[in-house]
């Protein structure tokens, strides 16, 4: 499942209150540094080839 997805679901099917919104808007932004942190470490793993 894409990130986007997740969320979408979480929005949709997740009664709305600010204290989860919070913590999904955390769990996100972890997903996303987590992401960018795999896709550095590829590519300097294809560089070091």
């Amino acid at each position: 499942m894409q990130i986007s997805e997740w969320y979408n679901y979480f929005e949709n099917d997740v009664p709305n209150t600010k204290k989860l919104q919070k913590y999904l808007q955390g769990e996100i932004d972890l997903l996303h540094l987590i992401d960018k942190r795999m896709s550095d470490f590829e590519y300097k793993k294809l560089q070091n080839v």
